[in-house]
């Protein structure tokens, strides 16, 4: 038997799915089927085996059984969710065992105090919102409702911090509102007892690293300690980017000591998607499985994608129609574009417009073409031809390579007069510094000519050049360059 309790009960559950058993979530007693019946009987033995197997202590039986019921809830809420189908079950499982562990006697002696840490990781439009939202919803269900770590009367929340803005820190901490008595409460104290999930944590200004360290460490980290510092009361699920990962310096830099504490408790690895797509019998089942989410969000659904934060499904208008007759032809609608032969052979069209294609935005550009494919189609008859020029008008708008990409147009008409870069070690800083000040004066241009007729800010300098707004200040000041660069006449 595993030494692995989470692997030991997805084992069970994928047992029962594959009878074509419908797991119930604990607490649905009242209203049990004779099969619900037996696959709770089986649940109860599993469980009993298992206990029995670990030598689990009588004193601890009411917290084993809280453990277990979590395990089935998290098995059985996930099983046919779109990143299982989509990740596979190795991704899950890794998933399972962030949540609540890999062992079992560690688990169930835990104090209720403890607060789990999970950090995912991966590129441009690779789902991390949508994966951690679940994740964290999960969390809340299993670990502080069903477990009891935590307080089920706290909030919960999703946040993707605007990093390089002046307001992070005011968003995670808090801070005075202008013209207001009352202080606002920021994520991490609205969050106290629950889950918080924290997209582009990685990316934070060091003042805000620095702060969080703290307060997620509270003995101290050994780079900075404050002995105001609130422990890290919250399960907190933090989302980075792989050039946040690239970017974080040296083993015993401020932002490697954040990564650790964000991942203590695991870090999970979002696939690419080419990764994702590297055979045919891949590429079908991610396309129909994809292909038919959009299609019901196209519809009005509101079944989320993976890639979008906070999507929220368009609301109809008032209209004199019939209810029924709007739920009779979105149904007609749903049944006409997913007959599977049709799906078939747009995804085998398509497939041939996108084999050595590399998929620099994952899934958001995935899922908008099939949106585009969708569009296309307005006649009964399918149309491939229209297909393939959709495709091709599509790869025409993206590079074709990540390794490759695409200057920007504005950086293409940069000239400058700077002399080569010298040999001479006492004039490099003085280089430099004028590449510095030219970079901002062409970038304050930029942004003053898009903001026109107002003026434009240091955070849209700061945005063009990809620095935070902190710096971008900071070495406008450096390099004494007039805030008329700002602005602009025409």
């Amino acid at each position: 038997m595993s030494t692995y309790i989470p692997v030991s009960t997805w084992s069970i559950i994928q047992r029962l799915h594959r009878e074509g058993l419908i797991v119930p979530l604990p607490g649905d007693g009242a209203f049990l089927t004779d099969v619900h019946r037996r696959v709770e009987g089986e649940l109860e033995s599993l469980r009993s085996d298992l206990a029995q197997a670990y030598g689990i202590h009588p004193d601890l039986s009411v917290r084993w059984e809280a453990f277990f019921n979590a395990c089935v809830r998290f098995a059985s809420m996930t099983y046919e969710s779109t990143w299982r189908a989509l990740y596979g079950d190795a991704f899950l499982r890794d998933m399972c065992w962030a949540i609540f562990g890999r062992q079992l006697k560690v688990e169930l002696c835990r104090s209720p105090s403890f607060r789990r840490r999970v950090l995912l990781v991966g590129g441009q439009g690779s789902g991390r919102p949508g994966i951690g939202d679940a994740l964290r919803r999960l969390m809340v269900e299993c670990l502080v409702r069903t477990l009891g770590v935590g307080d089920s009367t706290q909030d919960s929340r999703s946040a993707k911090l605007s990093n390089g803005h002046a307001a992070v820190e005011t968003e995670l901490f808090g801070g005075q509102r202008r013209g207001a008595e009352a202080t606002h409460r920021g994520l991490l104290d609205q969050c106290a007892g629950s889950v918080l999930f924290v997209d582009g944590l990685l990316a934070t200004p060091d003042d805000v690293q620095r702060r969080l360290l703290d307060r997620l460490e509270a003995s101290g980290s050994g780079l900075t300690h404050d002995s105001t510092s609130l422990p890290g009361d919250f399960h907190l699920i933090s989302g980075a980017s792989i050039s946040d990962l690239v970017a974080l310096g040296g083993q015993d830099s401020l932002g490697q000591s954040l990564f650790q504490s964000a991942c203590r408790d695991g870090r999970l690895e979002i696939p690419n998607l080419r990764d994702v797509l590297n055979g045919g019998s891949d590429w079908s089942t991610v396309f129909s499985l994809l292909f038919g989410q959009v299609a019901r969000r196209y519809c009005g659904g509101g079944r989320p994608s993976l890639h979008r934060y906070r999507y929220e499904a368009p609301s109809l208008e008032e209209t004199p129609l019939a209810s029924d007759v709007i739920r009779t032809e979105h149904s007609n609608f749903l049944t006409w574009m997913l007959d599977v032969r049709r799906v078939e052979s747009i995804s085998e069209r398509v497939r041939t417009h996108f084999e050595d294609y590399h998929w620099p935005g994952n899934l958001r550009e995935f899922e908008a073409l099939l949106h585009r494919l969708i569009e296309c189609q307005i006649t009964a008859d399918l149309s491939l031809d229209e297909i393939s020029h959709v495709c091709a008008q599509f790869r025409m708008r993206a590079p074709a390579s990540v390794d490759e990409p695409r200057p920007s147009s504005w950086l293409t008409q940069f000239h400058s007069d700077l002399s080569p870069l010298p040999l001479n070690q006492s004039t490099l800083p003085e280089v430099i510094n004028r590449v510095e000040a030219r970079y901002l004066e062409a970038a304050a241009r930029k942004a003053a000519r898009m903001r026109y007729p107002k003026n434009a800010r240091l955070q849209d300098v700061a945005r063009l050049l990809g620095i935070p707004r902190q710096t971008a200040t900071r070495k406008w000041q450096q390099h004494d360059l007039p805030h008329s660069l700002l602005t602009t006449d025409s």
